[in-house]
């Protein structure tokens, strides 16, 4: 749709297990070092001459989700911004790599949603269901957030995607939420939109191996 995409593996987790172990990932030092790689794979995609700099989105589910919240607390230049099933006022998400500072703890306490409304006035889409602690958005979190971006009367740009009926999961429905929301904030292609040219790889075809 023209955009470029880059995905990597959470700390001590898929193939960055093998490099640091998968407990790596239950420790604090995963809420740092993710958030560090965040920002390294940012900084290396300034150096790219196809990259526009006005156009830098951010997108994840779950702790995914959470990352992208805490990305765009620390850089100002995400230019759109995407949490999917993970932000919430009174759930951190659990898992070190989430909250293993705490830095909800921070400053006399704060909370996702309050970080999250940080990235206002730039647009922001919540994907939210009715299975897991997203289920309090469309009356806790969202109205919060569009107070916020009422002050900078830019209410429209944060919007949420609700599906009550749906649960913990990046599923086809979350998806498109996710595509239509990035194909209206950065004018992509709608029309080279099609899953079906997906291959799913098998893991081992993935994995870097080093040359003997």
């Amino acid at each position: 749709m023209g955009a470029v995409c880059v995905s990597y593996d959470l700390w001590g987790w898929g193939e960055s297990e093998d490099e640091v172990g998968a407990e790596a990932h239950h420790t604090s030092e995963a809420h740092v070092m993710q958030a560090y790689n965040g920002l390294r794979i940012l900084n290396l995609l300034y150096t790219h001459k196809d990259i526009d700099p006005k156009r830098i989105g951010v997108n994840g589910g779950s702790g995914g989700g959470t990352q992208t919240v805490l990305l765009t607390v620390l850089d100002d230049r995400f230019t759109a911004s995407c949490p999917v099933v993970s932000m919430s006022a009174w759930f951190d998400g659990g898992c070190p790599c989430e909250s293993g500072k705490p830095i909800q703890l921070a400053g006399g306490g704060t909370c996702n949603g309050e970080l999250a409304a940080m990235f206002a006035p730039k647009p922001m889409m919540v994907v939210s269901d009715g299975g897991d602690w997203t289920s309090t958005t469309p009356e806790v979190e969202f109205p919060y957030l569009q107070r916020i971006y009422g002050f900078y009367g830019q209410s429209p740009k944060v919007m949420n995607i609700h599906l009550p009926k749906e649960r913990h999961d990046f599923g086809p429905n979350k998806r498109n939420a996710v595509y239509e929301f990035f194909i209206q904030a950065f004018s992509l292609n709608r029309d080279c939109l099609d899953e079906d040219k997906v291959t799913i790889e098998e893991e081992n075809t993935l994995r870097f191996t080093p040359k003997q």
